[in-house]
């Protein structure tokens, strides 16, 4: 999927999605594949990782809002395959996905 985001956008995507991974406080092997593989398809790199601390969950709600309906469908993918990896969706987890508006619009 050839997409063009911008550095906040990929961090944003990528805060929302290590925060739903890492809700329970435990990252499996397969959420941490999963993670590396958006990343590599978002092109998320090094410099932008620095860039997660300045971009909490809720902001990056709001950046995320903003993008193509196609970018929101990788959004939601990428949401689900995360909470679905360890087999075991948390409700911590899909609460989060909620918010993400996984179940609904991101907008």
């Amino acid at each position: 999927m050839d997409m063009f985001l911008s550095k906040t956008e990929r961090v944003a995507i990528i805060r929302v999605c290590l925060d739903i991974a890492g809700v329970d406080h435990d990252v499996c092997r397969r959420e941490a594949n999963i993670l590396n593989e958006i990343s590599n398809e978002i092109g998320f790199t090094e410099r932008d990782f620095e860039a997660l601390e300045y971009i909490d969950f809720d902001r990056a709600l709001d950046i995320i809002s903003n993008l193509s309906d196609r970018e929101k469908d990788f959004v939601r993918w990428a949401i689900m395959n995360i909470v679905e990896a360890d087999g075991n969706a948390t409700r911590n987890e899909m609460h989060l996905a909620r918010l993400a508006g996984i179940f609904g619009e991101l907008d």
